[in-house]
């Protein structure tokens, strides 16, 4: 059954008021359904059995088969006052803050890869899915976030096996569920509070953590697929990579490494 659960914290924006759901299909899709839900800022659904998570342009996202042992969760953010105007950046400062809470949990040899995705050994760690809605004249964006805590590759189909990883599986580190939720939590509260002084200084962090500067990568723009080496993230959050046709910048789309991390 949901249940509303009042943590105490001191967070400001996000994390305040959290659901608990036993199952769901996908948190995302659970907000985005109900209206009346994504109206309370700071909103966070988390689930103990996720069936149908979704990744970008609709892909599955599976984080294993064993209740509890992983992360499922959905934050609602109010894109208004500050927050418009470092709307889209925001993905950017999600990322980031869960590369952060992975962190100090002792997790070591992370990077972000382009969008969001937090790898370790070129291994999916965690996916990260940023979702726009308007409600009435206002808009609302829904993230997602999957961390696969516990267990080995076993968990996984096939096809994911190696490519996806756990925590424990990968830095022999465990955490619960709950704790890892929280700290996440706290982290992406710090990140958008921290954003009102400015963007530069986060971008700049985000670009050490993604240990994808100076990587040749495969993109796609205007419907063909192009290569170049990234350099960085512009004044906007947008991803620059220099290519045999000069500097062009990625808004969003994913792009895939031409040598192993």
């Amino acid at each position: 059954m949901p249940k509303f659960i009042i943590p105490k914290t001191s967070r400001q924006i996000i994390g305040r008021i959290l659901l608990h759901l036993d199952e769901i299909d996908s948190t995302n899709t659970f907000l985005l359904k109900n209206e009346a839900l994504l109206s309370e800022d700071g909103l966070t659904v988390y689930a103990d059995r996720q069936t149908g998570g979704r990744g970008r342009m609709e892909r599955s996202w599976s984080g294993g088969a064993a209740d509890k042992r992983h992360l499922f969760c959905s934050v609602v953010v109010h894109i208004r006052g500050f927050l418009c105007y470092i709307h889209p950046s925001i993905t950017i400062l999600i990322g980031l803050a869960t590369f952060r809470a992975l962190s100090l949990l002792g997790v070591k040899g992370h990077m972000i890869k382009w969008p969001n995705d937090i790898l370790i050994a070129g291994r999916k760690l965690c996916g990260i899915l940023c979702e726009v809605r308007s409600v009435g004249d206002m808009k609302v964006m829904v993230a997602g976030i999957g961390i696969n805590l516990e267990g080995g590759p076993e968990q996984f189909g096939p096809s994911l096996r190696d490519k996806a990883t756990t925590l424990e599986a990968s830095v022999g580190i465990k955490v619960k569920r709950d704790h890892m939720l929280n700290v996440l939590l706290d982290e992406i509260d710090k990140i958008l509070i921290e954003a009102r002084d400015g963007l530069e200084s986060i971008f700049r962090e985000w670009e050490t953590s993604s240990g994808m500067i100076g990587k040749a990568v495969l993109f796609e723009y205007q419907e063909e697929e192009m290569s170049g080496i990234v350099t960085g993230l512009d004044s906007s959050g947008h991803l620059i990579i220099d290519t045999d046709m000069g500097s062009i910048t990625l808004a969003s789309g994913g792009i895939s490494l031409r040598c192993p991390i």
